[in-house]
């Protein structure tokens, strides 16, 4: 079972029949997110789109976001194209890349114009690291802000998850907030490790946004613990800005 993001496109492909979902009776579909991934979700949690709308199909939405892939592996990337609405009115919509694959990975445009007689135009394009979730967190005025779970670069040494804030305001997905949320770093002689939890409140003024983060040192031979520090930051997402709210509250224990 899937639990499809708000604004995710899906395709169902198919009906499976009625299941109990926590207690209560739910006609759960087959439902495909990209060229490649099938998963099961609860029809009722699913809205159609309007009739009409001019959201591109995953093969266009491919040929927007993969211009930069040699052409000899372009037909391969093209299946892991996944779309997300970012506008109310279905006009406006982010393509990202949902494959691991060095060469598809990370890849994201946003287009506008979808559905019009002139055609889809790429408003901004990037690419960070794989992809693993992509959450909008949209505001009653102003741009909205993209939540990106992506993964950390390959390395031998450094493994981890990376939680990125993209702004849709002019630059469109400008980087505004990075935050490891766990990242495991080997040294010779002691591992340093990063834990951090990213808590999104809506608030009357935008987003409240509050990280709260821990660092932690220890020696690899004895497991003991060299270093422990916690951190906690606030911001606030507003009129397509971020902006810290207050001085960082800081505590740190070490031997």
């Amino acid at each position: 079972m899937s639990e499809v993001a708000a604004g995710m496109v899906v395709t169902v492909s198919s009906w499976v029949g009625e299941k109990t979902w926590e207690g209560q009776p739910e006609q759960v579909v087959q439902v495909k997110l990209d060229g490649t991934s099938t998963y099961y979700a609860l029809l009722s949690r699913l809205e159609p789109l309007k009739k009409g709308a001019g959201v591109p199909t995953t093969t266009e939405a491919a040929g927007l976001l993969f211009t930069k892939v040699p052409e000899s592996r372009r037909n391969w990337c093209e299946q892991f194209a996944r779309r997300l609405l970012v506008s109310s009115d279905e006009s406006t919509i982010l393509i990202y890349s949902g494959s691991a694959d060095d060469e598809c990975a990370g890849y994201l445009a946003l287009v506008t114009d979808t559905g019009t007689a002139k055609g889809a135009r790429v408003l901004a394009q990037a690419r960070r690291g794989p992809v693993q979730s992509v959450v909008l967190h949209q505001l009653p005025q102003g741009p909205a802000l993209i939540q990106l779970d992506e993964s950390l670069p390959a390395n031998a040494r450094v493994t981890g998850i990376r939680r990125t804030f993209l702004g849709l305001a002019k630059p469109a997905l400008k980087e505004l907030l990075s935050v490891d949320i766990r990242r495991d770093e080997l040294a010779p002689e002691h591992k340093n490790s990063v834990l951090a939890e990213v808590e999104v409140t809506p608030s009357e003024q935008g987003l409240d946004i509050e990280v709260r983060r821990t660092e932690l040192q220890v020696i690899l031979a004895t497991g003991a613990e060299r270093s422990y520090v916690r951190q906690t930051r606030n911001y606030r997402y507003a009129n397509g800005k971020l902006s810290p709210q207050q001085p960082s509250r800081r505590s740190e224990l070490a031997p």
